[in-house]
């Protein structure tokens, strides 16, 4: 179920081409597309602009996003004018992979900062339910 953080419901999965790891197994060395995504949708009446930042909180040891130019261990990603209800969730995305690091079980991927902007307003740190976590198996 999604999670309510101030004005946005978040949700947060690692997928494999079409289908999430939870359906077809842990991340493994053998996965080509695995993304880790974030779900956000604006339950307001007003478009908004969304920042999220997603963090592997054990570090890069045994999974890490080989592309975000923050490092190994985190992305952070930005939407433009997230429509407001009843819009279909914007989807924020970045490579995930399995490193040659030890064998781990419920390896966390943590959603760590949401940062909201509506029109000339300043930005606004949400707090609600933040940070959350998801656990995969990393082998």
């Amino acid at each position: 179920m999604p999670r309510v953080s101030g004005i946005l419901w978040v949700d947060m999965d690692v997928f494999d081409g079409m289908k999430p790891v939870t359906q077809i197994g842990p991340v493994n060395t053998k996965m080509s597309a695995a993304r880790n995504r974030v779900h956000v949708t604006n339950i307001t009446a007003h478009p908004v602009t969304v920042i999220v930042e997603v963090m592997l909180p054990s570090g890069p040891q045994r999974m890490e996003f080989p592309n975000s130019p923050l490092g190994a261990g985190a992305w952070a990603d930005i939407v433009n004018r997230v429509p407001a209800r009843n819009a279909p969730p914007q989807i924020l995305e970045c490579d995930i992979r399995r490193n040659g690091g030890p064998n781990g079980n419920r390896e966390p991927i943590q959603c760590d900062e949401i940062w909201v902007k509506t029109g000339a307003h300043p930005w606004n740190k949400l707090t609600v339910n933040l940070p959350f976590r998801i656990a995969i198996d990393a082998i």
